[in-house]
């Protein structure tokens, strides 16, 4: 009786175990084949600029953030192929110029997101009022990040003293930095410039500028002025587009002037598009007296955006009057003697100064919709590595933005931890495709288009998702608290 009754409960725990190891067997199989992150990114070139990272890789997503880069097995909700892709951070344009409003930001915002833009900052012209923008824009679908940074020229009617005061409420609004345009504004002295300078310092943000003069005989001195304002301010200076304001005749000894300053410590770095002529409005001081022997330009050689025409000296006093866009000729800006130059240093970067605010083609300088895939093709005419240039469109431009908002110590980069702003595209195919007359042309090569962990381009279409964020100056950051952030993100 008893050795039977032992049998049997020998038999039971035999039987209960048995159970649990089945259902052992089984959570490790359901674990190992069941997602484990909301999105994967599967076999793509991964490169990540900041740790010179270059591998066929897998990435896992879970909410905003990338958490885990392998080249394990790995699985998601959603999956995207990336085999013979290349697998970028998002990229990032500092240099938009112009001010979109309710009606025209998405369409801004649509053309940036086809070229690889995950972050559109406002920051060549900015804003006067952080907070009407913050009205207006916070509660509304966003495809990508934004933000802004002050305009200087909204307050010249102001005494400088009221101008400094409202530079520093529009950033502790949360301006990004201070613009100013002194070659549009030459009412600008170099003193005022001091003095919005000492403001973006104390709040230790950057200071950003067209230059000056972009005149063959003076457009050094314009680099001088930026130079001696980091100099005696300690501001860290940005210059825009510089082989059209700056180096456009002397690149060589404007890259000298700049470089002598960087080795001194002074924090001074500049941007370009890829584009060999520039746009600007027709009634602006660079088309004041003199600007035929200026640009070595014509009036026959300016194209009149507004009515799609050429002009002539009769045409070019009238619309002067009126107003609109001028585009000049290629070539104006020569490749090998200012934008390739320009490119190859390692303190310029990649920025639009523009933004198209329309869905149909309407004549404009293709900078708007295609800058940074065309930079991407521009790179391979002069066999700059791929790692060189994903890092002047994603990681330098961040290292420019780091202390004027804190996330940006996580986007410009792809590791564990960061933000998953991510680009997607074909190496071979990539380029812009618009031009002067049909600007409204999608990039080529760009596959899949990731905002904070939301894919909102893939397939040549756009997910009507709010993925992007709106990234305002909160509070002075310090060197210290950047590492620990960083250290522990």
């Amino acid at each position: 009786m008893r050795i039977e009754k032992n049998n049997k409960i020998f038999n039971l725990l035999f039987f209960i175990v048995i159970i649990l190891f089945l259902i052992l067997i089984f959570l490790i199989s359901f674990k190992q084949t069941s997602p484990n992150y909301n999105i994967v990114i599967l076999n793509g070139r991964v490169i990540d600029p900041e740790k010179n990272y270059d591998e066929i890789a897998n990435i896992g997503i879970n909410g905003n953030k990338i958490s885990i880069i392998t080249k394990g097995v790995i699985k998601g909700l959603k999956t995207i192929n990336a085999t013979e892709l290349i697998v970028s951070p998002g990229f990032i344009d500092a240099g938009i110029a112009g001010q979109p409003s309710f009606e025209t930001y998405k369409n801004i915002e649509f053309w940036k997101i086809t070229d690889g833009v995950t972050t559109t900052l406002y920051m060549h012209d900015g804003v006067g009022s952080i907070e009407n923008y913050e009205k207006l824009f916070l509660n509304n679908v966003h495809y990508t990040n934004y933000g802004f940074s002050t305009k200087v020229s909204e307050y010249l009617l102001y005494d400088l003293s009221k101008q400094l005061d409202l530079i520093q409420n529009n950033i502790l609004n949360g301006a990004l930095g201070v613009s100013v345009s002194p070659e549009y504004n030459p009412e600008i002295k170099t003193n005022d410039i001091l003095e919005y300078a000492k403001v973006a310092k104390r709040n230790n943000l950057p200071l950003l500028s067209h230059l000056r003069f972009s005149s063959k005989d003076k457009e050094l001195g314009g680099v001088r002025e930026a130079v001696y304002i980091s100099q005696q301010t300690g501001v860290k200076f940005h210059i825009f587009h510089l082989p059209s304001t700056g180096g456009t005749f002397n690149m060589s000894e404007t890259l000298k002037l700049i470089e002598f300053a960087r080795v001194q410590g002074i924090e001074i770095d500049a941007d370009l598009y890829p584009y060999s002529y520039w746009a600007t409005y027709i009634n602006s001081e660079r088309f004041n007296s003199g600007w035929q022997e200026r640009y070595n330009l014509t009036y026959e050689q300016l194209y009149y955006l507004t009515n799609s025409i050429f002009l002539n000296e009769s045409l070019f006093k009238e619309y002067r009057k009126v107003g609109g866009l001028i585009i000049v000729p290629e070539n104006i800006l020569s490749w090998n003697n200012s934008i390739y130059p320009a490119l190859q240093s390692d303190f310029v970067f990649i920025a639009s100064d523009g933004s198209y605010d329309l869905l149909v083609n309407s004549s404009a300088h293709p900078r708007k919709t295609g800058t940074f895939a065309t930079a991407v093709a521009t790179s391979k005419k002069i066999n700059m590595s791929l790692l060189n240039i994903i890092k002047k469109l994603t990681l330098d431009p961040a290292n420019l933005m780091k202390y004027s908002e804190e996330s940006f110590i996580n986007r410009g980069r792809l590791q564990k931890g960061a933000f998953a702003d991510i680009t997607i595209f074909d190496y071979n195919t990539i380029d812009g495709s618009g031009t002067i007359q049909y600007p409204a042309q999608i990039s080529k090569g760009i596959r899949y288009v990731l905002v904070n962990g939301k894919t909102v381009y893939e397939d040549g279409k756009i997910n009507e998702v709010n993925a992007g964020e709106f990234l305002k100056h909160k509070k002075k950051i310090n060197n210290f608290n950047l590492y620990l952030k960083k250290l522990f993100s």
